[in-house]
């Protein structure tokens, strides 16, 4: 087909369609989105473009788009591989708009066990200072980085607690060990929960970091977490490689 045939209103419509997956499969989308690049962005809305760039794997293109790219990066992590489902994640870290850090941490919760662990190694070595310390605190709960939990101290808590209650036995036990080293009173009311689980290993435990909690003032943890070797000064994620 000549260029001035594609460039026709119908033809254009069809691509677009094809580009957004309801026509075509992945192959056909890949055609349709060199077709309209070859026609030039005034064709396109600014997420079309970034679709466009993300099937012709131009990645390097995409942070200059800004909010209009984080859509299409998040909905390409459902039906791709997991190479490309990495560079996805990447180039949220290389968006500065707040939308693409929102999406970040959204994914740091996200239901596929392969895309959160994904999010949460890009989260620590990308954007550690920008997603927050309860956020950090996620993914490396996710990668079970514990010295890292356990540096992060009271911004862990919610998540440590989250853990406890809905984990399997080997992972609520070490989260709870981590609340007692931790040190914080909040914790209290879910390790007491918790010293009633089925699980002998969970209610030793739990009853072990409620004694922790017990023995130990605020000022007592902040020099146990400084003792373990926490990054103090801002410049580095805390413990992220342990």
């Amino acid at each position: 087909m000549a260029l001035g045939e594609i460039a026709a209103p119908a033809a254009v419509e069809q691509l677009l369609l094809t580009l957004d997956g309801s026509a075509g499969n992945a192959g056909h989308r890949q055609l349709a989105a060199w077709a309209l690049k070859t026609l030039g962005p005034e064709h396109l809305s600014p997420e079309q473009r970034a679709m466009v760039n993300i099937l012709l794997n131009e990645w390097s293109d995409l942070p200059e788009l800004g909010e209009a790219a984080v859509g299409p990066l998040v909905d390409m992590l459902e039906e791709t591989t997991p190479r490309v489902q990495r560079e996805a994640i990447e180039t949220l870290t290389r968006i500065e708009d707040p939308a693409a850090i929102s999406a970040l941490q959204e994914l740091l919760r996200h239901p596929d066990d392969g895309i959160r662990r994904m999010a949460s190694q890009v989260a620590v070595q990308f954007a550690w200072e920008r997603i927050g310390d309860a956020h950090l605190a996620m993914a490396a709960v996710t990668l079970e980085r514990w010295q890292t939990v356990i540096c992060l101290g009271p911004a862990a808590i919610d998540t440590l607690v989250e853990v406890i209650r809905t984990s399997d036995s080997p992972v609520q036990q070490r989260a709870i060990q981590a609340l007692g080293e931790i040190g914080d009173p909040r914790a209290v009311p879910a390790l007491v929960d918790a010293s009633t689980h089925a699980d002998v290993a969970v209610r030793q435990a739990a009853t072990a970091a409620l004694e922790q909690i017990t023995d130990q003032s605020q000022s007592d943890a902040n020099e146990g977490a400084t003792a373990l070797g926490c990054d103090t000064d801002g410049n580095s994620p805390p413990s992220a490689n342990t």
